[in-house]
């Protein structure tokens, strides 16, 4: 199951973040239960199978067993296998770590079910396998510095995230929404300036990251610039003004450094 397997490894979905729940000790209302018409046995190799999807991506290495099948068990028994098939969902189809599901199945889902599900991630530990995906050394993509990467498992072990993830789990594509909403945390967890240290030869002082954080935090233009660009949707003038804005936070060393960081 592609969704599953690939977005739960977050570095991809923050690095570019976007391509990315610790505790159940966040989660202070307990989720309302959906119950499955389908058999114990029935519903045994659904999970069977999206655990199998989870696990075999190559996405998913930090993912272990028990984590899968909890992920996988947490679809099967808030989704359901009778949504599943009323949607031409297969087991096959769990199973295949490179296929998606129906465009239109997380839209189709009350909201409480999306609720639910994301309730039921959350208690299957979500947040610490994101916060694993994007600690350093961990993928080649940009990170997250340790204060950030505590915040975002924190937000996305907070009730108010739970349809965000099961949206962006469930459907084929982030939407624009779903991708603005993560950017957003980053940029809430002080997190923008440890990914322009990622992706240049220098190291920021402390005194060039807060105020590259506190530009991006402020609402006005050069936050949506911010949000863009870490969802890949920046135009052109969005671009400039955002490199402007960073620019002003530098050292006249460390602008004469600027240029990609050499692999």
């Amino acid at each position: 199951m592609k969704r599953i397997a690939s977005l739960i490894l977050v570095s991809s979905l923050l690095a570019t973040l976007l391509a990315a729940c610790s505790s159940s000790s966040n989660n202070s209302t307990a989720p309302t239960t959906t119950t499955s018409t389908t058999e114990p046995a029935e519903n045994e190799a659904w999970i069977a199978a999206a655990a199998q999807g989870v696990k075999s991506s190559s996405q998913a290495k930090s993912i272990t067993p028990e984590q899968a099948r909890c992920f996988a068990k947490a679809l099967i028994d808030t989704v359901t296998v009778a949504r599943m098939k009323a949607a031409g969902v297969t087991q096959a189809d769990l199973s295949d770590p490179k296929r998606d599901l129906p465009a239109g199945f997380s839209a189709s889902l009350p909201a409480n079910v999306k609720t639910d599900f994301g309730a039921a991630l959350q208690r299957c530990g979500f947040a610490k396998v994101v916060v694993q995906a994007i600690a350093p050394g961990q993928s080649s993509g940009s990170q997250l510095d340790a204060h950030a990467q505590a915040c975002v498992g924190d937000a996305l072990g907070a009730p108010a995230h739970r349809v965000l993830i099961t949206d962006i789990l469930l459907a084929p594509s982030a939407s624009a929404t779903d991708k603005a909403d993560l950017a957003g945390v980053i940029l809430d967890c002080g997190g923008f300036a440890s990914l322009f240290e990622s992706n240049v030869s220098f190291k920021l002082s402390a005194d060039e990251s807060a105020c590259i954080n506190r530009k991006v935090a402020a609402q006005g233009p050069v936050r949506q610039a911010a949000i863009a660009s870490i969802g890949g949707t920046a135009t052109s003038d969005a671009g400039k003004l955002l490199s402007t804005s960073l620019v002003s936070c530098l050292t006249p060393e460390h602008i004469l450094q600027l240029g990609p960081k050499s692999p």
